[in-house]
């Protein structure tokens, strides 16, 4: 299949517009995008029409495609049910463009249990060395410190 391309001569303002529109749908129908993110994709592919892109983006917006808020919850509930923390879903939202700062994540030992028997089993801390890999192990799923102390504490016998 023959590729569109934007920048040949014959191509009016309007048919770019619509070529744009085509590849922000195609994008958006795979995943989730921010709007920082599509934009970016967006102006990499068809760099000399900004005045399109922006048309588009505005679409996009009008037509509730493209909601930051809405898409960031969405992205939020998914990491929430892998059972990730707060920070690694802040980490992962802030690195994927999302604008949204006020994330707030309620999670419970349970989620803290479950990544501990994922690696340890039933098994109880008995050594120090142990303890530290279990520790940083939890910080990576993006758990708070003081959170995963006190959740040790109960499965250590140190």
């Amino acid at each position: 299949m023959a590729e569109r391309s934007s920048n040949r001569r014959g191509i009016s303002s309007k048919d770019r517009e619509i070529l744009i529109w085509d590849y922000a749908c195609f994008l958006l129908s795979k995943r989730i995008y921010s709007e920082r993110e599509l934009l970016t994709k967006l102006q990499k592919k068809y760099s000399q029409d900004t005045d399109n892109i922006e048309k588009v983006m505005k679409k996009l917006k009008y037509y509730d495609y493209l909601n930051d808020r809405k898409n960031s919850q969405i992205v939020i509930e998914q990491l929430k049910a892998k059972g990730y923390g707060p920070r690694y879903i802040y980490n992962y939202l802030t690195k994927r463009g999302f604008s949204c700062t006020n994330i707030d994540v309620k999670y419970d030992d349970r989620d803290l249990k479950k990544w501990y028997l994922k690696r340890m089993g039933n098994e109880k801390i008995r050594d120090l060395k142990t303890f530290r890999k279990m520790y940083n192990y939890l910080l990576s799923k993006g758990f708070m410190a003081e959170d995963i102390t006190e959740f040790l504490k109960g499965w250590s016998e140190l």
